[in-house]
């Protein structure tokens, strides 16, 4: 794994953005990893097909606490449904900049997917 992306894994592991409860959100979603016990919960607050407002909270490893990060950033920079909906989880690791072993895959992805639960 290239050193910059090493790096910003564990930035946003230590100092996670966008982490917390969204007590006015529109749509919500909680996922578990029931391998390695990681947990998130999806925060959305979706007014005219937009997301205005993406948060997140549970508990997991840094793999999968910064990937919730990366995405409810990514979520808040680049508003709207179609675009977040339409994020592959090969788009999601190359926003990541990681390819995690076949058993870190689930930490990585287990953010996005709450993301496509919150959104059905």
């Amino acid at each position: 794994m290239d050193s910059i992306y090493r790096d910003n894994i564990l930035e946003h592991a230590r100092y996670p953005r966008n982490f917390g409860i969204l007590a006015d959100a529109t749509h919500t979603a909680r996922l578990a990893n029931p391998t390695c016990g990681d947990v998130c919960n999806i925060f959305l607050k979706i007014v005219d097909n937009l997301i205005i407002e993406a948060k997140w909270d549970g508990h997991g490893c840094a793999l999968s606490t910064a990937s919730a990060s990366l995405l409810t950033e990514h979520l808040t920079q680049k508003p709207g449904l179609s675009r977040a909906s339409g994020t592959s989880e090969s788009e999601f690791l190359t926003l990541l900049g990681i390819e995690p072993t076949s058993g870190r895959l689930d930490c990585a992805l287990l953010p996005l997917r709450a993301l496509n639960a919150a959104l059905k």
